[in-house]
């Protein structure tokens, strides 16, 4: 959770309280866990919408275990916007990626996120690399998802058709691959 302020001279900042890991995790449980594609804008046309991206498909849910990380109600203050603390995150998080720590760099993605940016190339950034670590890491269920969601912020988005399909490829979805490399 993050909360905005102001201080004195008017200039912004952000409280973040951390709230980690679970009392009960149960990683054959979460195993089935599925969901749905991100909604679309109105008006977009089901030709326009990747095949995996259908409404009635379903693919499995992108939920990490980080129970390993018991973090609650850590407090952290940052100074700036929401989008300029998620920008320093994904810098973070790609200065992780080239140093091939994975995870880390996945954890500073999902960090940025925490901060509600609302620059929406800012945010198709994000679901792109964390779609990208998670190929790394060979985390398929959070391949798809971010994926989604970045080619649903941009219908042109050829990394997420390309990291869609790789995961579709993984899932033996090979009609759903190859119709996302065509886009």
């Amino acid at each position: 959770m993050a909360l905005t302020l102001k201080d004195e001279d008017g200039r912004p900042y952000m409280i973040r309280i951390k709230q980690r890991g679970m009392e009960h995790y149960d990683p054959e449980r979460v195993a089935l866990m599925t969901e749905g594609p991100p909604p679309q804008p109105e008006g977009r046309k089901l030709e326009e919408i990747p095949t995996f991206m259908q409404p009635w498909k379903r693919f499995p849910l992108n939920f990490p275990d980080n129970s390993h990380l018991p973090i609650f109600g850590e407090k952290e203050l940052f100074r700036g916007t929401s989008n300029t603390i998620a920008l320093e995150f994904k810098n973070k998080g790609n200065n992780f990626f080239r140093r091939r720590k994975w995870w880390d760099a996945r954890e500073a993605y999902i960090e940025a996120f925490e901060f509600g940016p609302d620059d929406p190339e800012l945010v198709e950034v994000l679901w792109l690399n964390m779609a990208a670590a998670n190929i790394e890491l060979k985390y398929w269920p959070g391949v798809l998802g971010p994926a989604a969601k970045a080619i649903t912020l941009n219908l042109k988005s050829i990394k997420g058709y390309f990291r869609a399909a790789r995961a579709l490829v993984h899932y033996e979805r090979y009609e759903e691959a190859i119709d996302c490399c065509k886009r």
